[in-house]
């Protein structure tokens, strides 16, 4: 005897492919991954910036101090270009020397037209008149410069009972900043440094 039976396939009314549930979903957390990875990416290249910033701002700020340093080694302290009254024992901002052809040459802050369009401070070296030049690299800012001078009192003065028995010293310190390039991010550094003149002036007797 045969028997036949009557098989239904059943199919599921299902068919195959995403939802828009998830396809929202996988964007979604398609779209967080690709901000976290541009958030890194921008924090690294931003890193890279600030610390060739640095560099350059290092290096430029030691050769304002080096420009510095070769005039004072070359050169005396003019005491008299100073007030009688002027206390040396606190931070000048003005450094005055004498070359050995009897030249005046005077380092300051200015923020006047003397510096770069892109600066809003720098440091300038004259001959204490009206004309003035920048010696601050442009891009960088002069925040403050600081002259510390000893003796207080000229150690070649001919006068032997106030002639202090001391080589002139100079300590500089200077602060500088500049802005990363392609942010609003701002570098700082500072540099102090001392020197005496290496010129000799007999002392009277």
């Amino acid at each position: 005897m045969k028997y036949h039976f009557n098989v239904q396939k059943k199919y599921s009314k299902r068919k195959w492919g995403f939802t828009l549930l998830e396809m929202l979903v996988v964007a979604g957390i398609f779209s967080l991954v690709v901000v976290i990875i541009s958030s890194i990416l921008h924090s690294v290249l931003l890193s890279r910036k600030v610390i060739a910033s640095r560099e350059k701002l290092q290096s430029n700020s030691n050769s304002i101090i080096e420009i510095i340093g070769k005039e004072t080694r070359n050169s005396q302290l003019d005491y008299g270009y100073y007030q009688e009254s002027e206390d040396f024992t606190q931070p000048l901002t003005i450094l005055a020397l004498v070359d050995k052809d009897d030249n005046r040459i005077v380092f300051q802050k200015s923020s006047g037209s003397d510096c770069y369009a892109d600066q809003s401070a720098c440091l300038v070296v004259g001959s204490g008149g009206s004309s003035w030049t920048n010696v601050t690299p442009s891009g960088i800012d002069l925040i403050d410069v600081k002259f510390y001078i000893e003796p207080g009192q000229d150690p070649f003065a001919q006068d032997p009972a106030n002639r202090p028995n001391k080589q002139p010293l100079v300590t500089i310190v200077l602060k500088t900043q500049s802005i990363v390039a392609g942010s609003s991010t701002q570098v700082s550094n500072i540099v102090q440094t001392s020197m005496s003149n290496r010129t000799y002036q007999a002392r009277p007797f």
